[in-house]
């Protein structure tokens, strides 16, 4: 989701430009991902006018598949270690063969990064 946001500064007598709060629109427009620029946000946008535009979209940070596989390992293993502090080892190495995609950073439905 990404917000889009546009301000339109308004005249003052003397012909400067001023953003006080009876001389100024505020729009507001929230958007899906993959979408263009709303057309009211459009409407607003002039050429060597003074808006204000952010997104709120962050890009996904996503682990390459070596470092993904040791930290689902780490985690597991210190899962198993303290719920099963004698015996841990038998259960890790059962859950590393039930599921080795998994425990090796694969991702079912993205393709891989390395």
């Amino acid at each position: 989701m990404a917000l889009w946001t546009a301000l339109k500064y308004g005249k003052k007598p003397d012909g400067t430009t001023s953003p006080y709060p009876k001389d100024f629109i505020t729009l507001l427009a929230v958007r899906s991902e993959g979408h263009e620029t709303p057309p009211e946000i459009e409407a607003l946008l002039e050429i060597g006018k003074v808006t204000l535009g952010w997104s709120a979209d962050k890009p996904v940070k996503r682990l390459p598949q070596s470092s993904l596989a040791k930290l689902r390992k780490t985690r597991r293993k210190n899962q198993l270690k303290k719920k099963f502090p004698l015996f841990w080892q038998d259960f890790y190495n059962a859950e590393l063969a039930a599921r080795p995609d998994y425990f090796n950073g694969v991702r079912p439905n993205l393709k891989n990064h390395e």
